[in-house]
C-alpha cells in the first residue's frame, strides 16, 4: 500500500498507477481505478479514484 499525503513530489505522484493500493492521512483507502491530473494555473490537481470508495484530491 502506497501513502498518498500532500506533501509527496510530483514525480512521487506520478509514479502512482492504476491498479496500485492506496490510502491517505484522513483514512480513505481503495484500489486507484482512474486517475486524472489538471493543470489550473499554476496548480496541479491530482484526482485518483477509488474503487467503491471515492476520490483522492492532491494539489500541488
Amino acid at each position: 500500500m502506497k501513502l498518498i499525503k500532500k506533501t509527496l513530489t510530483r514525480q512521487e505522484l506520478d509514479s502512482i498507477r492504476c491498479g496500485d493500493r492506496v490510502f491517505d492521512e484522513s483514512g480513505k483507502s481503495g484500489v486507484v481505478e482512474d486517475i486524472e491530473i489538471v493543470k489550473y494555473k499554476a496548480a496541479t490537481h491530482y484526482y485518483y479514484r477509488l474503487k467503491n470508495s471515492g476520490t483522492i484530491l492532491i494539489i500541488v
